[in-house]
Order: C-alpha cells, then sequence, then structure tokens
C-alpha cells in the first residue's frame, strides 16, 4: 500500500491559548486565533467561559465546567507538540487550578494576560479570584502583561505615572513572574518591560499614539508577542514587533457596531491578498492589450495601465508598467515588469478618482483624436474634456483636470480627455474598476475604428 505523505511529515509546534469566546470576534480567542494565522502560526485552543458581548455592551458570561475545561486541554496536550501557551480570560478560582494542574506537567513558557474586566466593563474575573489567579499563574509564568488597571488589582498600587508603574512591575514580578510588561494604553502610550534581570525598558516611545475606543487590543498584544517569542525573537524585540502590530490593527480597526471598534490583525494579510489580486489583474490586462494594435494609439510620451489596492495611500499602492508602454516601430512593447510604485503620472490620475469613488481603481491613457472620442460615443462610453489653459498655478494637470471634470458631472466618466495646450500632448484617459474593465473598452474603441 502507497505511503500517505502525511505518514514522513514531521510535525509541527503549535501556540495554545486559552481564553473566552467574544461572539463580536474582536477580542478574546478569536483575536488570537486571528493574530495567530496572520503572524504564520498554528494557533490552538481552549474556550474556558462564553461570553455575550458587542462592542457598546456585555451582557452575559457563562463559564464552562471545569471538566470540559480539562478535557479540552488534555486533548491538545495528549496529541500535538504545545512549544507555548497564552491565557487570557479564566472566570473563576476553579477554573485557575484546573488551568494550573493540567499545564504543571507541560514544560513550556507561560504568557499570561490577566484579564479582569472587558471595554465594555463586563466582569471576566471573579473577585474572590484574583489571590488564586496570583499564586496558580503569575507566579508560574515566564510572562505577565497587564493592562493599569489589571496591575493595579494585581499589586493593590495606584499607578499614575512611569514610576509608580515600575514599582507595580516589582510587586508583580515578586509574586513569581519572570518578566512583566505593564501595557501603557492609558499610560501616555508607554509599556514598560521588566525583565528577569531587573532591567526596565519603556517600549513605544517615538511610536504613533492613536486616539479612540477600541476592542481586542490586549488580546491581541499579547497574541503577537506571543508569535515572536515562539519564533524565537528575544523579549523585547517581541515586545516591539508587539507594540507595532497592535498599533496597525488600531490604525485599521473595523468600523462595525455602534460602540468600541474591533481592530484588524489581518490588515496585512488582507493588503498582501489584494496586492496579489492587483498584479494578476494587471498582468492579464496588459497581456490583453499588448494583443491589440494599439501601436498607433500610443501618445508620444507612451502609456501606463494603472491598477490600485483598495484603499490605496499613495502611488506605492498603485501598480503599473515600469517604464510604460512604448512604440516601437509598428509594435507596442512592455518597457519593463509591473510592479508597485511603477508610476507616478498615471497613479496620481488613479488616486484622484478613488478620491471619488474607492472602487474606480484602475486607468489608462491614450493619444487624442477625434476619431477615439467619437468611436466612445458610439460604443456608449461616457466622456469628458477638461481645457489645460483653465489650470490654475501651482497644480499637477493630472490631479486638477481629473478632478475638476468630476467636480463638474459629480460622477466619474469612462473617459477623461483634454487637448493639450503648449508643450502638452493631448490626451484620452480611459477609466474603469480594474484592468481587465479599461482594456475591454479599449478594445471596443479599436474594433470601431476598424483595427
Amino acid at each position: 500500500m502507497a505511503r500517505l505523505i502525511t505518514d514522513t511529515m514531521p510535525r509541527r509546534e503549535v501556540l495554545l491559548t486559552i481564553g473566552g469566546s467574544d461572539p463580536s470576534a474582536g477580542a478574546g480567542i478569536q483575536a488570537d486565533l486571528k493574530t495567530f494565522q496572520v503572524l504564520g502560526v498554528y494557533g490552538v485552543s481552549v474556550i474556558t467561559s462564553v461570553t455575550s458581548q458587542n462592542t457598546s455592551s456585555f451582557i452575559s458570561r457563562f463559564d464552562l465546567p471545569v471538566e470540559v475545561i480539562r478535557s479540552q486541554i488534555r486533548a491538545i496536550i495528549d496529541d500535538m507538540q504545545v512549544a507555548l501557551v497564552k491565557v487570557g480570560m479564566v472566570g473563576g478560582s476553579d477554573v485557575i487550578k484546573v488551568i494550573a494542574e493540567e499545564l504543571s506537567g507541560l514544560n513550556t513558557p507561560l504568557i499570561l494576560d490577566p484579564v479582569i474586566r472587558s471595554s465594555t466593563d463586563g466582569a471576566l474575573l471573579d473577585e474572590l479570584a484574583l489571590e488564586d489567579l496570583k499564586k496558580e499563574l503569575v507566579a508560574h509564568s515566564y510572562l505577565v502583561t497587564p493592562n493599569i488597571f489589571e496591575a493595579e488589582k494585581l499589586t493593590n498600587l495606584r499607578i499614575r505615572n512611569i514610576e509608580a508603574a515600575k514599582k507595580a512591575a516589582v510587586a508583580i514580578k515578586k509574586i513569581g513572574a519572570e518578566n512583566v510588561i505593564i501595557t501603557g494604553g492609558h499610560l501616555d502610550g508607554i509599556d514598560l518591560l521588566l525583565d528577569r534581570d531587573g532591567e526596565f525598558s519603556s517600549i513605544g516611545e517615538g511610536m504613533d499614539l492613536v486616539g479612540g475606543d477600541f476592542h481586542g487590543t490586549g488580546c491581541t498584544y499579547t497574541a503577537a508577542l506571543a508569535v515572536n517569542l515562539f519564533h524565537g525573537e528575544d523579549l523585547l524585540d517581541a515586545a516591539i514587533f508587539a507594540k507595532r502590530f497592535v498599533t496597525e490593527a488600531i490604525k485599521n480597526a473595523y468600523p462595525v457596531g455602534s460602540g468600541f471598534l474591533p481592530i484588524n490583525q489581518s490588515k496585512r494579510l488582507i493588503n498582501a491578498a489584494e496586492r496579489y489580486i492587483v498584479l494578476e489583474d494587471l498582468k492579464g490586462a496588459v497581456a490583453e492589450l499588448l494583443k491589440l494594435d494599439i501601436a498607433t494609439f500610443l501618445p508620444e510620451v507612451g502609456s501606463n495601465l494603472a491598477v490600485a489596492i483598495p484603499d490605496a495611500e499613495g502611488i506605492d499602492d498603485v501598480a503599473a508598467v515600469r517604464g510604460r508602454i512604448v512604440r516601437c516601430g509598428d509594435a507596442a512593447i512592455q518597457v519593463g515588469p509591473i510592479e508597485f510604485g511603477a508610476s507616478d503620472h498615471i497613479a496620481r490620475i488613479v488616486l484622484a478618482l478613488m478620491r471619488f469613488d474607492p472602487d474606480m481603481r484602475a486607468c489608462f491613457n491614450m493619444r487624442y483624436s477625434e476619431q477615439i472620442i467619437n468611436a466612445c460615443s458610439d460604443i456608449g462610453l461616457e466622456s469628458a474634456a477638461f481645457e489645460r489653459e483653465d489650470e490654475p498655478e501651482g497644480v499637477k494637470t493630472m490631479d486638477w483636470g481629473v478632478e475638476s471634470v468630476i467636480k463638474e458631472l459629480r460622477t466619474i466618466p469612462d473617459v477623461i480627455y483634454d487637448k493639450g495646450g503648449i508643450g502638452k500632448e493631448a490626451m484620452v484617459r480611459i477609466t474603469g474598476r480594474k484592468g481587465l474593465e479599461v482594456t475591454s473598452k479599449v478594445k471596443k474603441i479599436i474594433e470601431v475604428l476598424g483595427y
């Protein structure tokens, strides 16, 4: 019998998260698993409690029976090689003791995010369980990552500045934690690390401080930090990365719900996918263009086809042909590769389109002629023009011309053209939602013209 390839594949380590379920998916187990996935680690989970909450309120919490929690932990550690454990919401003393018992024989680092209350002010830890949390989990943790409120609860110290945070970190370390990071969302954005050697480090100085109310920051921070420790980074580097990662996730928070914004751990993965999709669209569109007899329709400065990712912010988010598409004898050739940041001219037009309609993310430029404009009309494309002589001083022609047409029409036409001016070549610009759509319009124009 043939052996399956899986019979000989080496088994990889996993990262285990233990915590509560958040149906809004902003925090808890859901946030952890999203973070692990985005950062390239296979995450497994044990659920301690099922909460009913959303972005604006905490409704209820149902702690799972301890034997159910125990069986989940055993199911994982009996079958998989766990490299690191992250613990978040634990609920009550019975759960704490079960977790401590089941992990006692597991020789892996424990990272504890001592969750006490949700961002929507729901109680996630019983008041009477605090001492058990300190004795059973804090005392045996490689790293504890409380926020200011949680550090105050763990130490009975009031924290209003960095010096007070240092005293609290020392107090938590005395409980038994090897390392402590007090996260500083409420301390001018600075995180304070106290390492096993007793050295302090400030994390976040000079980084962007994003204002607002967000959901899932603590879970995501600790999960990202855990991934980097999993990959073998030292603690300080892992903490710096986690700080940058959660800041990026905050900046890209999802505008859902009516309360705290769930942060977006997946933005970098989505962004990578969007860039791949744009490149594939553009490659196919340029290949279709070069099959057409377009050499006659190329302007003296050459043509380019540019496509942007959704939410593009600058020309580095717009892909085009490096060196443009130019005429060589009777043929049109692609001078360079297709890549992001390859165009300034057409990329600026695309960005101008997107400021009015974010879905209009593609543009191709052709030489101007009355025949081309008439052909556009014949196939039902809407055209509009601007006059170069009306261009104000100190503005970029493409941005101003395209935007002036859009503002006048209050919509984006299929074709935006101008008849040029002194030292400025007349130009036709074909707009669309993606590269292949623009190419389809160009093909129809050329067919009408009989080429």
